[in-house]
């Protein structure tokens, strides 16, 4: 049996929780064959006059950074499907990046800046913004029409002060704690990971709300309080 294949999904949220999606969604035609992650930690690396060395200090770690080229292709050659920027038929790939730019690059009236957006890919879940656009058109039709173009984009997380604080706090179960749901995880395997114990999945459900406790979406976000001892 052929595994499904699973597209790269872009999503709009109108605020840094990520609690306030826009309906705003696009769906890439043709997966990445790849894309990098960067991490950067900032240090103070002052020294004394005349020493030679200096004891970093910790300054903080900057924003996750990750990186994609995205293939867009209005041949015919890759079929389109109904879901975000595709349609039944063919779209000219002018059209099928304004979808992109829809959903992650353009100024929003009612935020006064780009969205925030989520990307989601098996197991990849990244909630942040977008921060580079870089395309380049490689084929043409007779007419000057683009039929072939590539984006390379760069996206830089971000976090609400109120989530990043539950983040960075210790791994005590008598503290508060937030996790992004993962591809494959459960509520029994998280409750085990977060309190050692897997029994109080049911508790988890009816606090954040979930109809089912079986079925856990990739991207979202759990809260895990504090247990009664």
């Amino acid at each position: 049996m052929n595994a499904k294949l699973i597209k790269l999904v872009i999503a709009a949220f109108k605020d840094s929780g990520y609690l306030r999606p826009t309906g705003e969604v696009y769906e890439t035609l043709i997966n990445p064959d790849s894309y990098n992650e960067q991490f950067e930690i900032d240090y103070s690396d002052a020294q004394p006059w005349g020493a030679s060395g200096a004891d970093l200090k910790y300054k903080g770690t900057k924003p996750r950074v990750i990186g994609f080229t995205f293939l867009f292709d209005g041949t015919g050659v890759v079929p389109m499907t109904s879901a975000g920027s595709a349609a039944a038929k063919v779209l000219p790939v002018t059209l099928q990046i304004e979808a992109f730019k829809r959903v992650a690059l353009n100024f929003k009236g009612d935020t006064h800046a780009p969205r925030y957006v989520r990307i989601v890919w098996g197991t990849l879940v990244f909630k942040g913004r977008l921060s580079s656009l870089d395309i380049s058109y490689t084929l043409f039709a007779p007419s000057g029409l683009p039929l072939r173009a590539r984006a390379a984009a760069q996206f830089k997380g971000s976090i609400s002060p109120l989530m990043r604080a539950l983040q960075e706090r210790t791994s005590s179960p008598d503290l508060t704690h937030v996790r992004v749901v993962k591809q494959g995880d459960t509520l029994p395997a998280l409750s085990q990971e977060i309190y050692g114990d897997p029994a109080h999945y049911l508790e988890l459900a009816r606090v954040n709300r979930l109809s089912s406790f079986r079925r856990l979406q990739p991207g979202v976000q759990l809260i895990f309080p504090p247990i009664k001892r």
